[in-house]
């Protein structure tokens, strides 16, 4: 059902996830597939996403998982639709944790 692209990003994320830290795990990789997405292809941001670019962002981050997202991005590891796919999952995620008062 994934793509190999979907299952590098889901392997990446699972190394450094924090079961004590769910939503700020989610929330970190989803704010980080969204700005480097943003940069590859703006309108494949979905608006159910609520990401909101900032103006003083030029793409260029050192900030985790964001580089690491864009090195594999720049590697071939995985497409943009991959990103937006995992990025879908990633939202689906934060609903379930929101509807279980798992957020902060």
């Amino acid at each position: 059902m994934y793509t190999d692209g979907y299952k590098a990003l889901r392997a990446e994320f699972d190394m450094a996830f924090d079961p004590h830290d769910a939503w700020g795990g989610v929330m970190g990789w989803l704010f980080g597939v969204a700005d480097v997405l943003w940069h590859a292809d703006p309108d494949m941001v979905p608006d159910a996403w609520q990401f909101h670019h900032g103006a003083g962002c030029d793409g260029n981050t050192d900030d985790y998982p964001d580089c690491d997202i864009q090195d594999m991005l720049d590697d071939g590891l995985f497409n943009t639709e991959d990103l937006a796919t995992f990025g879908n999952t990633l939202d689906r995620y934060a609903d379930m944790l929101r509807a279980n008062d798992r957020s902060y």
